[in-house]
């Protein structure tokens, strides 16, 4: 991620339409109901977000904060096939409750995320079948031990098929140093590929066991601050810098910086989410214009 997004755009886009924008077909029975889930996802939030406003004075009101929600997500739910997911009641509690202690501390950062993923990835569950007709990946029905995607090969349109999802480098086989690799993983990102065509070699390195993927394709000790990089070799606690090509300490809160990479907190804001503006490393907080005036677009 090379700027951080709006925290709306965290519960609106990122993170909410991938679980809850296919559709919401069917229930079974659990303590929340379909109709009540938006409105009590919006106060969770509303919650959080009406204190941490008024923290940095710029007040929000609870009446408006949650009717604004409540529609964004009803509107949200509603405008998306209701056949091609099952909402399932008894795991809407857990999300919730991920949701609340998330945004606890005025912030929402990548562990957070990671948090609410897999609390709320059960609330909707895809339920078409492999070979069938989708319109995200969501609405695709697990498989057990694969991951699952909505394929729509060399088409145009705005329908594919469900079909097995190629692996990400980050669920790959750890490698060790000197072994064949097929990538490297530092912070929230990773290059290459699980599989690479020819070959059986599936092995990644990772920044934070030490290693990255070289040019001859084996895993070797990441490099120290100052020599030469091109992008993943550096260490887990810095950076490849684009001005001199060097490995650097990443920067802290507080600090410019033109991509996330470079920040301790990995996560480079930018105001009003501008990427043409300078940004400044740190984790951004639930309240900002934005947010605090209540809009969830």
């Amino acid at each position: 991620m090379n700027q951080s997004r709006s925290v709306f755009q965290w519960f609106g886009g990122a993170l909410l339409v991938v679980w809850l924008a296919p559709g919401c077909g069917g229930s079974s029975t659990g303590t929340v109901s379909l109709d009540d889930f938006p409105k009590r996802l919006a106060k969770v939030i509303c919650d959080h977000l009406v204190g941490c406003c008024r923290a940095v004075a710029m007040p929000l009101d609870s009446a408006t904060c949650n009717a604004n929600a409540s529609v964004y997500f009803q509107q949200a739910f509603s405008e998306q096939d209701r056949t091609k997911v099952r909402y399932d009641a008894s795991a809407a509690d857990g999300c919730l409750a991920a949701y609340d202690g998330a945004l606890s501390g005025c912030t929402f950062e990548s562990a957070d995320a990671e948090v609410v993923d897999a609390a709320c990835t059960p609330v909707f569950v895809g339920q078409v079948p492999l070979g069938g007709a989708c319109r995200k990946g969501a609405e695709c029905a697990p498989q057990a031990g694969a991951r699952v995607s909505c394929d729509f090969g060399s088409g145009s349109g705005d329908q594919g098929t469900c079909a097995l999802g190629s692996s990400s480098p980050a669920d790959a086989p750890h490698g060790k140093q000197g072994q064949a690799c097929v990538g490297s993983c530092s912070d929230n990102s990773c290059g290459g590929s699980a599989t690479v065509a020819g070959s059986t070699t599936t092995a990644v390195c990772f920044a934070s066991e030490g290693l990255y993927c070289d040019s001859q394709r084996t895993c070797q000790p990441t490099l120290a601050d100052g020599q030469p990089c091109s992008y993943s070799e550096c260490s887990q606690a810095s950076y490849c810098d684009d001005a001199n090509r060097t490995c650097a300490p990443k920067k802290a809160d507080g600090a410019t910086c033109s991509v996330s990479s470079e920040c301790r907190a990995y996560n480079c804001q930018f105001p009003d989410n501008d990427a043409s503006s300078t940004g400044i490393c740190g984790v951004e907080s639930l309240a900002n214009a934005k947010t605090c005036a209540g809009n969830f677009e």
